[in-house]
């Protein structure tokens, strides 16, 4: 397990977002904390890209990460 800023994990995620298909021009990924280091999604801007594509690219993407990285500064 790694530990991250909040803002060096929402570009983490921004970047793993903009991966995915349909979500290149997703503009951002913002997480709130939860107790003993661990993390949420709290909202996304997928910018022009699919909505629904992105959310659904999104929750994968969390349910992976959040297993791999905590967060530093909740």
């Amino acid at each position: 397990m790694i530990t991250m800023r909040r803002r060096d994990l929402e570009r983490r995620l921004l970047a793993e977002l903009r991966k995915a298909r349909d979500c290149e021009a997703a503009g951002s990924v913002a997480v709130h904390a939860l107790d003993g280091g661990g993390w949420a999604i709290s909202n996304f801007n997928a910018g022009t890209s699919d909505q629904g594509a992105c959310a659904d690219a999104l929750g994968e993407i969390e349910e992976r990460l959040q297993g791999e990285i905590r967060l530093a500064d909740g």
